[in-house]
């Protein structure tokens, strides 16, 4: 969303807490200046630091910037100080988990997101489902990628459970991967920066029958998720990201909040939704995996379904929305 903004209409900063300094290192690289929290709300120099962030970026026509808030701790009297600057504010919002929403626009980028009621003051916006979906802008060189070659037989798996995956979810995966004992099977696992498990993971890829390949805080997902034939992953924003480049998947829920949105693919039937981790077995996992892999019809059904739900073109809907609201329009 940032680089949308800033293409189509100027300058935007982050002030964020965010413990990956991997993740800061590549904001900052992409050419966006960085704020660092040390303490986070509820704690008032969080509200501060943003406050005098604010303060110092007002436009030189004396208008106040936008501000988009991304977070579930992020509540009401948070939404009101921002507002009280007089600033108008987005809040990305997947659980529409508060009693009241203080803000301008709403954004609930997922399928349950077109059910999901919020509370919220008679004019503000409310976007809500795939279409508002907020791609990276390295994705968008693939907005045309339609000519997918989809084999008889699914050969390269992706792995990817996000950023940390504490439950070491990953492993659960990799089990049922060496159960196959397929040795034509390649097994890419990609690990986010956060990870606390690489050293018990590189044990269990060593002794993989098939051909296999760790790689750590990827910067390229895009050419990572194009080289591969299925996925098995978590229920995070790299759903939409498969989806939008024809990679089908099988979806686990790592997270309660991942709960939402494995309910709205098992409705639309865009990936195929696996459920709660903790309830998973090693069978099932086995049956779904060899399923997907030999069944080109269904891959290609899943291809369609996802190609078809998401365009690409979310984020500058949405840019578009902001920028008529500013006017007054």
């Amino acid at each position: 969303m940032a680089q949308a903004w800033r293409e189509a209409a100027g300058r935007a900063l982050f002030v964020c807490h965010c413990p990956d300094t991997s993740l800061l290192r590549r904001i900052e690289e992409t050419g966006f200046k960085v704020f660092r929290v040390e303490q986070t709300h509820p704690d008032s120099r969080d509200c501060e630091l943003l406050h005098n962030v604010l303060r110092d970026t007002v436009d030189r026509d004396g208008i106040p910037p936008w501000v988009v808030l991304d977070g579930t701790h992020f509540d009401t009297r948070y939404q009101e100080a921002i507002q009280a600057a007089d600033s108008p504010l987005v809040v990305i919002d997947d659980m529409g988990h508060l009693p009241f929403y203080h803000a301008d626009v709403i954004i609930n980028q997922n399928l349950h997101g077109l059910d999901m009621a919020y509370n919220h003051p008679p004019e503000t916006v409310v976007l809500r489902g795939p279409d508002y979906l907020l791609l990276r802008q390295e994705f968008q060189r693939f907005r045309f990628r339609t000519a997918i070659d989809v084999p008889e037989r699914a050969d390269r798996l992706l792995i990817t459970m996000g950023g940390a995956d504490p439950e070491n979810v990953t492993m659960k995966v990799l089990s049922a991967v060496s159960e196959l004992n397929d040795s034509t099977l390649e097994t890419v696992i990609v690990l986010g920066a956060a990870n606390r498990f690489t050293e018990k993971i590189e044990k269990v890829i060593d002794q993989l029958p098939g051909p296999s390949r760790l790689l750590a805080d990827v910067e390229d997902m895009p050419g990572v998720i194009t080289e591969a034939d299925f996925a098995i992953c978590n229920g995070g924003t790299t759903v939409w990201e498969m989806a939008f480049l024809g990679l089908p998947a099988l979806v686990i829920s790592i997270s309660p909040i991942e709960d939402y949105l494995i309910d709205g693919i098992r409705t639309s039937g865009v990936h195929r939704a696996l459920g709660r981790e903790a309830e998973l077995n090693s069978n099932e996992l086995i049956k779904e995996i060899s399923l997907l892999r030999e069944s080109r019809g269904l891959r290609e059904e899943l291809i369609r379904l996802g190609q078809n739900l998401i365009d690409g073109n979310g984020s500058g809907r949405i840019i578009r929305i902001m920028s008529r609201l500013r006017k007054g329009g």
